[in-house]
This record gives structure tokens, sequence and C-alpha cells, in this order.
């Protein structure tokens, strides 16, 4: 259902003789008024924010390109870890290898990760990745990675593999 024109029309279309009188210049409610008079709820402003390493994943699938890269490249995806908002980009030839380079980004993360320790003053081992978010000094533990992070960052290359 369309709906109908409003009472400004209805009194043009009377003035030009196209149309009769209305009674009693008032038309009764319809669906498609009542939905278009209908508010939303306000925006909270509280996104969900995810807590751990690939938790939550963003991907950004583009493509065909105009030119193909080489190697006969059509597409490329992105994925952004939500938690550290670190990124990977893939090329693809086919949309279809879209989840074949999820599965390898999420190893890689996986990899990264489990190759992630912290020493601990109180224990002679170090901590894995899971022992360290499950730990007391997690905070600690965090303020490390960052710093560790941002070393890394600022001492790279980054190259884009395919």
């Amino acid at each position: 259902m369309l709906g109908h024109i409003n009472l400004n029309r209805f009194g043009r279309l009377v003035k030009s003789r196209l149309l009769n009188q209305l009674e009693d210049n008032s038309l009764p409610p319809c669906d498609s008024c009542l939905e278009g008079k209908m508010t939303k709820r306000s925006f909270t402003g509280k996104g969900f924010r995810a807590k751990t390493p690939l938790e939550l994943v963003h991907s950004n699938l583009c493509g065909p390109m105009n030119v193909k890269a080489r190697g006969g490249y059509e597409y490329f995806i992105s994925f952004i870890d939500d938690y550290s908002r670190y990124g990977h980009a893939y090329l693809i030839q086919n949309k279809s290898d879209s989840f074949e380079k999820f599965k390898e980004y999420k190893a890689e993360v996986e990899n990264e990760l489990a190759q992630i320790i912290i020493p601990d003053d109180r224990i002679e081992d170090s901590l894995t990745y899971k022992q360290a978010m499950n730990d007391v000094d997690y905070d600690q533990w965090i303020k490390a990675m960052d710093l560790e992070m941002e070393s890394t960052y600022s001492h790279s290359f980054w190259t884009l593999a395919d």
C-alpha cells in the first residue's frame, strides 16, 4: 500500500475542479500515515566492543577491480580485529575464496597469540596468552602488550602478502 496525497493537495485538486469538495476536510487515519509518524527509540550510544582477540572480526570484500593485480587477483578482503583494531588484507581471485582466507587469517592470529608470552615474577614459567587473559595481573599484562605492539609497529616494514 502506497498511501495517499496530503490534505493540502486535495484542496488544490478541489480548487482546480478536478475533485469534488471533501465533506469534512479530514481523512481517516491510514496505516501508511501512522507508520510514517512512528518514531524510533533513540540510540543508547553503547555499542558492543570485543573483550578478547578474535571475539569480533569486521571484514570487507572489495571487487571485482577494473584492473587485475599481478597473479590474476580481482578482489581483496580485509579483516579487522575489534579488540586490537589490528587489520590484515588479502588478495583473492574469486569471492568464493573469502572463507578460506578467513580461516587463514584466524590461524595466523591464533598462531601469533600462542607465541605471545609474558614473564611473571611469582612463577618461573612464562604465561601463554590464555593464561595471561585469566591472570589477576591482567591490566599489567595489557599495558606490557601495548608497549610491545607500539615498539613492533614503529620498527617494522609492512608488506601485503598474497
